[in-house]
């Protein structure tokens, strides 16, 4: 993995996504990666340094972050005024997007029929009749955007083997022991360590070793194993969630019948 990384031509800063080596920003730019790589954090940070730092505000005043799996059933139109405010919403329509950043996160869970028919979609990415002055960035899965024609792709990629130590020590500040155990560990399961190159991966692998008196299992079956439990466990422990035995006893059985079948 890091041979792969290594040929990839890395961006030095967020600005770079849209005005790479200086080129004009395309209207439409498309975020590529596979599922937990850091898509949607990569958008959230966006939004956050906007927001609070001030970061690309002199490209745009005003930035939209629509999470597409809240669509459902719903137009992508009426969605986002629902976000934003339909008087907002109007305003924007009248300037036809100027100086506004959306964000379609999340291409990938909507149907394919909903991509191809959405009127509003239809007409914000094909048609160019609606808020055609904005820059719209589309965050996916590589799979369900093939037919989409951005002016520049972005692919995340995850970590390398820098960032999962960067990551591993950022976990365990000030505790050399628990970094040099996870990692020598990681070396010694080549399984669990091609998990590791995703994000979300290593957030549960990191998790477990500090759950598991720092010890990583040896399969990813007793990965997944300890995980449920964790997880289990730590809804028991919620005030607010009452889980009582019938609920383990109906999974029990459940798994066991279909273990029969």
């Amino acid at each position: 993995v890091d041979e792969i990384l290594k040929k990839k031509e890395p961006l030095g800063d967020l600005r770079d996504i849209f005005h790479y080596l200086g080129k004009p920003c395309p209207r439409l730019i498309l975020i590529l990666g596979g599922p937990g790589i850091g898509k949607t954090t990569l958008a959230n940070e966006i939004c956050i340094k906007w927001a609070r730092d001030g970061y690309l505000a002199e490209d745009f005043d005003a930035l939209i972050l629509l999470p597409l799996r809240c669509v459902q059933q719903r137009s992508v139109e009426e969605v986002m005024m629902e976000h934003i405010g339909e008087e907002n919403y109007q305003q924007m329509k009248k300037s036809s997007g100027r100086r506004c950043l959306m964000i379609l996160e999340g291409w990938d869970e909507m149907s394919v029929e909903r991509r191809q028919n959405d009127p509003f979609l239809l007409r914000l990415l094909k048609e160019c009749t609606v808020l055609e002055a904005a820059i719209v960035m589309i965050t996916s899965r590589p799979h369900a955007c093939e037919d989409v024609v951005a002016g520049r792709r972005i692919e995340v990629v995850g970590f390398g083997s820098e960032e999962i130590r960067e990551f591993v020590e950022k976990s365990f500040p000030n505790d050399a022991r628990s970094v040099d155990g996870f990692l020598q560990q990681l070396d010694e399961y080549p399984q669990l360590h091609s998990l590791c190159y995703v994000p979300m991966n290593l957030v549960m692998v990191v998790d477990i070793f500090d759950c598991n008196e720092k010890k990583l299992p040896s399969t990813l079956t007793d990965l997944y194993q300890l995980f449920m439990v964790m997880t289990l466990q730590r809804e028991v422990n919620k005030e607010n969630v009452k889980m009582k035995p019938p609920f383990y006893s109906s999974v029990a059985v459940r798994a066991a019948d279909g273990v029969e079948e």
